[in-house]
């Protein structure tokens, strides 16, 4: 949605360390037996290049909001109630569509 209407390229390196974050955390959850059943039976390539395309999506977004916070002189804490709202508001559209949609792709932590 918000990714999708401000079309760029993420700096590598963002995208790498968010990626090296979210890879991290899903090993770990792994090793644990914690593997989300949407995972289950992939190949580690596959699952990088899906988490890589979630970390991208990430950094955009984050960027994006950056930028529109730094326009209209948002605080650090107002910055992030923005952020809250924003959630809010695209899972609440989320919740509204007629197709079911993957919230964990939208919003993966």
């Amino acid at each position: 949605m918000l990714d999708e209407a401000y079309p760029f390229a993420a700096p590598k390196w963002l995208v790498d360390r968010e990626f090296r974050d979210i890879w991290r955390f899903f090993d770990v959850n792994r090793r644990a037996g914690k593997v989300d059943p949407e995972d289950v039976g992939k190949s580690d390539r596959q699952l990088k290049r899906e988490y890589r395309a979630i970390a991208d999506r990430r950094v955009r977004l984050g960027l994006i909001i950056s930028s529109i916070a730094g326009r209209i002189s948002v605080t650090k804490g107002a910055a992030s109630e923005i952020e809250d709202e924003v959630v809010d508001f695209v899972l609440g559209l989320a919740d509204c569509m007629l197709a079911p949609v993957n919230k964990r792709l939208l919003f993966a932590t």
